[in-house]
């Protein structure tokens, strides 16, 4: 037996879903899960919080389809072509749409485990796509996925290669559901002493649920704690401006440093991947003389996805931004980073700037008038006693986040070393 397999000869099953609407049905609140090609991102796993929902009666009419543990899910259409994900119990019950194939391997000849991570190399994802038909959305069928080849070696080794690099894996998804936690516990202190203004009162106890004054203000149509008083953003910030973009200032592509624009921002995330433009130290400089960041500054992305902020921890050595995100720096004389940082992610500016945004065809703020967004303001010492309790859990997520980007450099250094042979495990 040669040792170049295709998909099809280590499958039991290759097919793909429908989408409930072609059959006259419909999605529905509640019910079995339904997953689309969006919830097949950089992870080994399914976003979860992406599913739809389908009823039972709908689930039967797509029984071909019924995902099962271990199944390898293969993105075959549109802008996620060739990613990939594994199905785990907790996905279960769950279909899925045309748009994603269905790899159900013979568990005698392949690990699942093992097949996911030769698949996942950037090499073999740049080739997968190069097959597509190119036509009004990139796309392969289910017979050029079935024809999909690979090395083949011994089950056995496929398990101790795949058992390293999930080694990695694992501890990467247990950072991120940390953060994940973090996450929540921040806002929930923000809103706890800024939009419920039960922050501890001298003794200890919560303001306002412990009967601390509160006074009615016209401006912001509300009740706040006294001694507080409403005031606009632009008059707590020391400073706003902006990246740069290329036009005749300088080229991309050239260079090591990363170019980071909206589409490389998540909620308190850079991603530094290979998706980032580059850009020379000489273009870094040229960026820098306009943004100037430093550390302690907000980053705001002020078109769609308007609002995702990132809190500089560091002051940028091989990275700076485009001219569609804003960089926002704290007046210290008034606020803290931190403070100003939770401030910019909280739910009011979130509502603020989706109220606020304008663009026929993409949505964006300006400088101006996200400044005059208005908030009730304590003083200065109630906020650096938040600081004193927010800061050590922002910290703890910044430190996480660079323990995965460190992780995920090594596991994908040693990827294509684990498939080619150059690095083998005893």
């Amino acid at each position: 037996m040669s040792n170049l397999l295709t998909l099809k000869d280590i499958s039991i099953l290759i097919t793909k879903g429908t989408t409930p609407t072609s059959i006259g049905r419909n999605f529905v609140s509640t019910g079995i899960n339904f997953v689309k090609s969006e919830s097949i991102k950089d992870s080994k796993h399914l976003d979860s919080s992406l599913f739809m929902k389908i009823d039972s009666e709908t689930d039967d009419k797509l029984k071909r389809s019924r995902l099962e543990k271990d199944d390898l899910l293969f993105s075959i259409a549109g802008a996620y072509l060739g990613k990939l994900a594994i199905v785990q119990d907790i996905d279960l019950p769950a279909n899925t749409n045309q748009a994603v194939g269905i790899i159900r391997l013979n568990k005698r000849k392949a690990n699942v485990d093992y097949i996911y991570y030769f698949f996942s190399q950037p090499s073999v994802n740049k080739y997968i796509n190069s097959l597509s038909a190119q036509s009004s959305q990139p796309n392969i069928n289910l017979e050029l996925l079935g024809r999909l080849s690979f090395k083949y070696i011994d089950l056995k080794e496929q398990i101790k290669i795949a058992n390293i690099l999930s080694v990695i894996d694992k501890k990467i998804e247990l950072n991120k559901r940390i953060n994940t936690e973090l996450e929540a516990m921040a806002k929930t202190l923000y809103d706890y002493w800024f939009v419920q203004f039960d922050f501890p009162n001298k003794d200890g106890k919560p303001y306002k649920s412990t009967g601390g004054k509160m006074v009615y203000n016209a401006i912001l149509k509300r009740e706040i704690p006294e001694g507080w008083k409403n005031i606009q953003l632009g008059n707590v910030v020391a400073r706003i401006g902006t990246g740069l973009n290329p036009r005749d200032n300088f080229k991309l592509g050239e260079g090591k440093n990363y170019y980071i624009t909206i589409k490389d921002i998540e909620q308190n995330k850079i991603l530094f991947s290979d998706k980032a433009d580059r850009i020379s130290d000489e273009a870094l400089d040229i960026i820098n003389q306009r943004s100037d960041l430093k550390e302690g500054d907000i980053l705001f992305t002020s078109i769609q996805p308007v609002g995702l902020t990132y809190l500089i921890h560091n002051k940028p050595i091989n990275w700076n931004i485009n001219e569609s995100v804003f960089t926002i720096r704290a007046n210290s004389s008034l606020v803290t980073s931190e403070y100003l940082f939770k401030l910019l992610s909280s739910e009011q500016m979130k509502v603020f700037t989706k109220n606020s945004s304008s663009g026929s065809v993409h949505k964006g703020i300006r400088h101006g008038i996200l400044k005059t967004f208005v908030f009730a303001y304590p003083s200065l010492p109630r906020i650096e006693k938040f600081t004193a309790v927010i800061k050590p859990i922002l910290q703890k997520q910044y430190n996480l986040e660079i323990e995965n980007q460190q992780l995920a450099t090594l596991r994908d250094w040693l990827l294509p070393m684990l498939m080619n042979g150059q690095v083998t495990v005893k």
